[in-house]
């Protein structure tokens, strides 16, 4: 027959070991969500600059309708703005489902 005691001490121990052996991968996971949300902020403020950037350069392009040479420079310019949108909601997506990842682990 053992003593109660000890088995809870025993007992206590392993839980301890456990959660000490956890606390790692705990502390890893906290980091990356916190790492997740971050850079979807940075993200979504970055979306917000290069609508606003947008929006200047379609001001722009509307100020000189019959300057070709400034038309095509414009439209350029245009194109590589609205593809960086693109790839910051790309970019927003993917830590989105980075961030339900690392939420769903315990």
């Amino acid at each position: 027959m053992t003593d109660p005691i000890i088995e809870r001490v025993d007992l206590l121990r392993e839980q301890s070991l456990e959660k000490a052996s956890r606390m790692p991968e705990d502390a890893s996971r906290e980091f990356m969500r916190r790492y997740c949300r971050m850079m979807i902020d940075h993200s979504k403020e970055s979306m917000v600059t290069l609508q606003k950037d947008l929006a200047h350069l379609l001001k722009i392009r509307d100020r000189h309708p019959s300057d070709m040479q400034a038309q095509e420079l414009l439209w350029f310019n245009i194109q590589l703005t609205q593809d960086c949108i693109k790839q910051e909601a790309e970019d927003i997506n993917a830590f989105r489902e980075e961030l339900k990842q690392w939420q769903t682990q315990k």
